[in-house]
Formats: C-alpha cells, sequence, structure tokens
C-alpha cells in the first residue's frame, strides 16, 4: 500500500480538526511529568502542544507517514520524539497518558487493540481517543459507492474504505469489560461552516480519500475524484456557505 498523506492538504481546516481533540483533552486530568504517546500524530502540531498543555516528562508521536513526520520532525522541544512506525505494532509500556486523535478509525480488531492500549498504561493512566464517525453522510456514503464500481471495483476488490467505527454503546461496553475504572464515551456532532460545497471535498481529499490514493494509483484517483466531486456536489446543491456536519466518537477513559 502507497501513503497518500500530505500534511498541507490536512492542515488546510487545522482550526475545524482542533475542535474534537480540544473537547477530548478537557477530559484528560493532568498529573506531574507525565510519560504520554501520541498515536497518530501526523504532522506533529499536537504531539508538541501534549508537552505544553501538561507540561509533561516526556512524548513521543507515533505516525507511519513519512511525510507527516517531516513535518513534525521541524518541531523543537526536547521533551518530543518521533518514531515513524505502524501504530497498530508499535510497542507500548508504562504511560501515563495515550493519547490519538482521529487515527484509531483506520484500524481493525478494535476490541484487542484496545486491550494492548490497556496494557500499555500505568495504573491509574489515561486514554484518550478520538475517531471520526461521519461515515453515514454523504461525503463518505458516496465514496463508497463509486469503489464499488468499475473501473475502480477491479482494483479495491471487496474493500470499499478502510475506516470503521463501532457504535458508542459498544465502546461502553469493551472499556469495561477491558477494566477500565472509569469512562467516558460521547458522541458528538460539530457543524462547520465551509465557504461551499467544493469546500467539502478539499476536506475530504486530506482524510477520507487518502485511502483509495494510496491504492487506485495517479490516474485512477484522478478519475475516481472526477466521479466523487461531481456526485458529492449534485448530491450537497449549491449551499454558499455550506454547513458540514461531522460526528465524531470521543472516548476517555482511567486504568
Amino acid at each position: 500500500m502507497g501513503n497518500a498523506w500530505d500534511p498541507e492538504r490536512y492542515l488546510k481546516f487545522r482550526a475545524e480538526r482542533r475542535k474534537p481533540y480540544e473537547e477530548l483533552m478537557a477530559l484528560v486530568r493532568p498529573s506531574a511529568g507525565m510519560r504520554i504517546a501520541d498515536l497518530g500524530c501526523g504532522p506533529g502540531e499536537l504531539t508538541v502542544d501534549l508537552a505544553k498543555r501538561f507540561d509533561a516528562g516526556s512524548v513521543v508521536g507515533v505516525d507511519h507517514s513519512a511525510e507527516m513526520l517531516a513535518r513534525a520532525a521541524a518541531e523543537d522541544d526536547p521533551r518530543v520524539s518521533f518514531a515513524c512506525a505502524d501504530i497498530a505494532e508499535h510497542p507500548l509500556h508504562g504511560f501515563d497518558l495515550i493519547v490519538s486523535n482521529a487515527a484509531l478509525h483506520w484500524l481493525p480488531e478494535h476490541p484487542a487493540l484496545f486491550a494492548r492500549l490497556r496494557d500499555g498504561l500505568v495504573e491509574g493512566g489515561q486514554l484518550a481517543v478520538q475517531m471520526p464517525n461521519n461515515f453515514a453522510q454523504p461525503t463518505h456514503t458516496t465514496a463508497f459507492t463509486l469503489a464499488g464500481e468499475s473501473p475502480f471495483a477491479e482494483v479495491l476488490g471487496e474493500a470499499r474504505s478502510g475506516a470503521a467505527v463501532e457504535t458508542a454503546e459498544r465502546y461502553a461496553v469493551l472499556l469495561h469489560t477491558l477494566g477500565f475504572r472509569e469512562q467516558v464515551v460521547r458522541e458528538p456532532v460539530y457543524l462547520h461552516e465551509l465557504p461551499n460545497a467544493a469546500a467539502a471535498v478539499e476536506w475530504v481529499k486530506g482524510s477520507l480519500l487518502t485511502w483509495y490514493e494510496a491504492r487506485l494509483g495517479p490516474e485512477l484517483h484522478a478519475e475516481f475524484v472526477r466521479r466523487y466531486e461531481r456526485r458529492l456536489l449534485d448530491t450537497l446543491g449549491p449551499a454558499e456557505p455550506f454547513p458540514l456536519t461531522y460526528r465524531r466518537m470521543i472516548l476517555w477513559a482511567r486504568r
């Protein structure tokens, strides 16, 4: 699989993407000298923020995208380090706080994944996770439908998307089953006022559509985006400004 993550494209909607992170961080209980892991750290801005916000002892940001981490490497804080690795496999041990902002929805088998995250925490350690959960909206269903059509289906096979999120109820039960002593599970909907519906296409180019780009190759992906944009704009209409609603899953738990 190729790597289609572009930090500049992703950060185009920096302020909008930060809102759920701020809500997530408000749940975290600070303690002195925390050792923090930031899984799926992307371009590293929030990794550095974690060090400053909590006056952490150390923070490691982990991401599989060399392009994202090249941007992260430019950040300068001696408490912060970065590792280019698969967050599903990177070793986790003895952390006071494990954070993952908009990354774990790309990974399968969440019961096993969350068990590994729990095991990476010290007793009393905290888990803070935010995942996009907008899969029922036209920005996402349009891509899923298109992925099942020729010529894209011949390349993608049975796969229609690389991302999935369970229900809030399932996460609540999972956290309880894994032995977390406290938990918060929220599923807020954010409204982002974009200049027009075309801006919604730019939004998903920096996130959802990267999965297709990595698998289809340049020419086929360009055709995918052309068809996607045409269909999505027909569905969304000409509203200016355009109100983009975006559902998120926010999870906090203490071991």
